[in-house]
């Protein structure tokens, strides 16, 4: 652990949808600041979080984050962190920036994948969607509604066979300006 204090995403997978693994987001917010984590804030009810942390690995937060959930609520809920200089880059590389960012979308995966199954992910019908991957980010740009989009979360987490959860551009952009808020 480093004494300097960093600021990061957490984005929970699979939470509060269909009324299955239900964790409300002041419940989360009063756990993690009891373990030690500051400046929480958290963002709508599918699981976005935006904390201080002198914790400087991704994986250690992302685990220990997941431990805490199911202590405190009983479930298993993959999660997933990025720093904030990871969110930096990743609304500076958007390849679909001039689109319509009601019809972006971001899967974010837990590690990189390897470049066969990358392949296998390209070799996968998803017209008239696209999508771009970079490091352990895949953007996607919906022609329709995401939710009957061949190239959805579920879809790129089989193909790519690395753990993701996925979400809107509207949903980034917010995170992003709490992120920035956070500067001092």
């Amino acid at each position: 652990m480093s004494t300097e204090i960093n600021k990061y995403v957490a984005l929970l997978r699979g939470i509060n949808v269909g009324g299955k693994r239900k964790i409300l987001m002041a419940e989360l917010k009063k756990v993690l600041l009891s373990k030690g984590f500051t400046d929480v804030e958290t963002y709508i009810q599918s699981g976005n979080v935006v904390f201080n942390s002198k914790e400087v690995t991704p994986v250690i937060l992302e685990n220990e984050i997941s431990d805490l959930i199911k202590q405190s609520f009983g479930h298993d809920v993959p999660v997933v962190v990025r720093t904030q200089e990871e969110w930096d880059q990743l609304m500076n590389v958007n390849p679909f920036k001039a689109e319509d960012i009601d019809k972006l979308h971001i899967c974010f995966l837990k590690e990189e994948p390897t470049q066969d199954r990358i392949d296998k992910l390209r070799q996968y019908p998803c017209s008239p969607d696209q999508w771009h991957i970079r490091g352990k980010e895949v953007h996607i740009l919906c022609n329709g509604k995401y939710h009957l989009s061949k190239i959805g979360n579920t879809t790129v987490e089989r193909q790519l066979g690395v753990p993701s959860t996925a979400r809107n551009y509207k949903t980034i952009m917010k995170l992003q300006k709490m992120l920035c808020d956070k500067c001092y």
